[in-house]
């Protein structure tokens, strides 16, 4: 790729109205510096009128009257930035772009290049920007619906133009959410969860017809739901195939730990990634099995006899999915494993953890233990909000979903619907479509506090025996007691607040 802070060869033009010499522009009004973005554009004018005309463009004038090389390439920031007005470190700040934040690169000036971040312009250190980690493939695609075809993997980035739905794309590369794609002669990015697989595919064999899933998926979006927050910035029903054409958790907007990347968790279990899987119904489970040989650690608890399934949405080595958001909803559509007589030890959980050690758990179903304590809600979910769940300072609040809208039903019936929506004035919790409860920042400050100032990324697990008191602990002597531990996912949906 062309560096922009490299020397660069001089070249002689010659057009009416414009005298080009060795490395200079010489126009009505100044000298600006020749690079190849403003000779060509210069050297495209037909009159003299035509290039006093580009010439005001041309020499519009930046911080340090820096050379101007105007370019398109999509880029993402090494390290957290700040936004300038203009190409100096003394301008003022518009905003702060995070870490691994996908930016489209719009001019480079020296040292510095132009950027759009959340349709804001204004500029940063070239220097700390690298080459997008996309996820090289090459898939047969669909639209799903009318998408804009943008110039970067953000929705703030300018509009090529507008897809229609059913349009067949090319899937060239993945990256978080988004999908790069070909359609006719352009190329650019689309949100992944718009795409879907081909209909008028017949080349590949069909796979034999299989059992529906327990409940079917919901396509199509409440209309309450929509009116508020339109559609998901992230959606993840698990349609995703992999390359061999078979179903997998799809890469680009999760990431399924093993022992490698998360080590031993405070519980009987050791984490593997084939605990994950994902079905041809498109239902993702996250399983608990008992090992053959139990697994010894040096932490308690020092004996672990199960492995279990773990995902997450959150960067912890180089080329991780991370997504994370301050504000906005979150839905799962899910069955938990916490049946009665079946579940010691079980906790199925979906969370939201940030880097000031805030945590929400937006759903939470316990287990049986064969000996409960009497405040245990076996058979119901419930949500909590940690301020901190290391230390002793740990301001909690919890509410059983069930118990707030009289519901009796066990919770591990069938499948459900659990859904957040947090925004600066609203902590609201839907179940199965109905509010169970909401909170204010006058009733519930901690929920708005230092605990919770930064983004928010998504997990999804299931623990086995994180307590003895709460869960119980699977003994591998009473398997009957913990079995078919089979935490099911339909999908998972996110929606931004947009500021």
């Amino acid at each position: 790729m062309f560096n922009p802070t490299s020397p660069m060869p001089k070249k002689n033009f010659a057009r009416a109205g414009v005298l080009f010499v060795a490395g200079a522009i010489i126009l009505t009004g100044g000298t600006i510096p020749l690079t190849y973005a403003n000779a060509a554009a210069a050297s495209a004018h037909g009159s003299a009128k035509t290039a006093n005309t580009r010439s005001t463009a041309l020499a519009s004038p930046i911080a340090n009257n820096l050379s101007l090389n105007l370019v398109n390439w999509t880029k993402e920031a090494e390290s957290p930035l700040k936004l300038r007005k203009s190409a100096n470190n003394a301008a003022s700040v518009l905003a702060s772009i995070p870490e691994n934040t996908a930016l489209q690169v719009t001019e480079s000036a020296g040292s510095w290049a132009k950027v759009v971040y959340k349709k804001q312009t204004g500029w940063v250190p070239a220097g700390s920007l690298r080459d997008i980690s996309a996820r090289k493939v090459n898939w047969s695609k669909e639209t799903e619906r009318s998408t804009p075809l943008r110039k970067a993997p953000d929705n703030s980035a300018n509009t090529q133009y507008t897809i229609a739905a059913g349009q067949p794309v090319t899937v060239v590369a993945s990256y978080v959410r988004w999908a790069k794609i070909k359609h006719q002669s352009s190329t650019g990015w689309v949100p992944a969860g718009w795409l879907r697989d081909r209909s008028a595919e017949t080349s590949k064999p069909k796979p034999s017809p299989l059992p529906q899933p327990e409940a079917p998926k919901t396509e199509t979006l409440p209309s309450d739901v929509l009116k508020t927050w339109g559609q998901p910035d992230l959606r993840d029903e698990f349609t995703h195939v992999d390359q061999s054409g078979k179903p997998a958790v799809d890469p680009s907007i999760w990431n399924v730990r093993g022992r490698d990347t998360l080590g031993l968790l405070p519980d009987k279990t050791v984490v593997a990634k084939d605990q994950v899987s994902v079905d041809q119904s498109g239902i993702a489970h996250l399983k608990a099995d008992w090992l053959d040989k139990p697994v010894s650690a040096k932490t308690a608890p020092f004996e672990r006899v199960m492995e279990t399934g773990y995902m997450d949405m959150r960067s912890l080595r180089e080329g991780d999915a991370n997504y994370a958001q301050r504000y906005g909803r979150w839905e799962i559509r899910a069955k938990v494993p916490t049946k009665t007589g079946t579940s010691n030890g079980v906790l199925a959980a979906f969370w939201l953890r940030n880097e000031n050690s805030g945590e929400i758990d937006i759903m939470e179903s316990w287990g049986s233990s064969p000996t409960p304590p009497s405040y245990q809600k076996v058979g119901t979910s419930t949500t909590t909000v940690h301020t901190q769940t290391s230390g002793k300072n740990n301001q909690k609040q919890f509410w059983v979903l069930e118990r707030e809208l009289g519901i009796t039903e066990h919770v591990a019936n069938k499948f459900h619907t659990w859904a957040l929506e947090y925004t600066p004035d609203r902590f609201a919790m839907y179940y199965d479509g109905k509010l169970a409860f909401e909170t204010t920042p006058k009733e519930s400050p901690d929920i708005w506090g230092p605990s919770f100032q930064s983004p928010l990324h998504v997990r999804l697990n299931l623990h086995m025996g994180m307590s003895e008191k709460y869960f119980g602990l699977p003994d591998p002597t009473k398997k009957q007691q913990t079995q078919n531990s089979d935490f099911q996912v339909d999908y998972v949906r996110v929606w931004d607040m947009k500021k």
